[in-house]
């Protein structure tokens, strides 16, 4: 009897183990939808733009400081994913094992580069804009 055709791969002991083939046919029509995510070509655009600003300012030639670049990375994960706003500069350094001082002088200058960005972070403690 004829058994059906199953891809192998390997496990993680060495042995043998059937695969199943990552489903494109169910991705595609969401990435071919125009406007991704009901954005606009322009609106889409304009993100990519602004996204392509916050890489270049984490990125600032990375390969002759990866110090640098993992501190501008943390400050624009900090200002952008809500689930890290609620910490202060303090923790945030601290839980990578750094000074306040390594990652408030980034933050200073992502202020000054970015000023319309607006988030908690960008205010004084009395709610005023800086």
């Amino acid at each position: 009897m004829l058994q059906p055709m199953t891809d192998y791969g390997f496990g993680e002991d060495g042995g043998r183990v059937p695969i199943v083939q990552f489903d494109y046919g169910a991705v595609e029509p969401a990435v071919e939808e125009p406007g991704l995510g009901g954005l606009s070509a322009a609106e889409l655009e304009g993100a990519m733009r602004g996204f392509q600003a916050l890489v270049r300012w984490v990125w600032q030639d990375g390969m002759r400081n990866p110090n640098g670049l993992l501190i501008r990375a943390i400050i624009v994960c900090w200002i952008f994913l809500p689930e890290l706003r609620g910490h202060s500069l303090t923790a945030v350094a601290r839980g990578f094992g750094r000074y306040k001082q390594s990652l408030g002088r980034w933050h200073d200058r992502f202020k000054v580069e970015f000023p319309t960005v607006k988030t908690v972070h960008m205010r004084r403690p009395g709610g005023r804009d800086e």
